[in-house]
């Protein structure tokens, strides 16, 4: 987590030094698909995230801003005789390009994110639990629309690309795509 303060603080510093810009919280409600074919017997995990925002303001002569968020999601399925359970934790950091230049704001963005994948089965009175992680890009598509100049509404679509991981001794694929919504307030 260390490394990550100092590109919380740099996205801070650049989102307050320009004028063209605002900073915006955004909560996210999520629902994921994972790729893992081990995991399709569950529910798609829905969770929650939340981002910090370089947010161009209208007229800015770049629609170019900066994200960083981190979000958690998790489901569980009945089994004869115990549960699996599957959690999912998010950190990433990036860049997105708004389209347009008013209340509707297509964008897409990409970046780099850390994910870590827990898996905790309990079976017949014990509990196994493992967990794996691994760092790799991601894309990302939405809409913003803003009903002021201080809050909007995002819907969107996100993808990770390459991540894999291990848990014990079988090779699992940590990709999944994501569809949200959620609300941002900037100031």
């Amino acid at each position: 987590m260390r490394p990550i303060a100092p590109l919380l603080l740099a996205l801070l510093a650049f989102s307050c030094q320009s004028g063209s810009y605002r900073l915006a919280f955004e909560g996210r409600f999520a629902q994921s698909n994972a790729e893992e074919e081990s995991f399709t017997g569950a529910d798609k995990p829905q969770g929650a995230s939340v981002a910090i925002l370089s947010l161009p303001i209208q007229g800015a002569k770049r629609q170019v801003g900066v994200e960083f968020g981190v979000g958690e999601g998790e489901d569980s399925l009945r089994i004869a005789g115990g549960e699996y359970e599957l959690r999912h934790r998010e950190i990433w950091l990036g860049v997105n390009y708004a389209f347009l230049d008013g209340h509707w704001r297509p964008y897409v963005g990409g970046g780099v994110q850390y994910s870590q994948q827990e898996v905790n089965l309990t079976f017949g009175g014990s509990t196994m639990e493992r967990t794996t992680e691994d760092f790799g890009p991601y894309v990302e598509a939405g809409m913003r629309v803003r009903f002021n100049v201080s809050t909007h509404f995002v819907i969107g679509y996100r993808r990770t690309i390459g991540l894999d991981g291990n848990i014990g001794a079988t090779d699992v694929d940590l990709d999944y795509s994501q569809g949200f919504i959620g609300f941002g307030y900037s100031f």
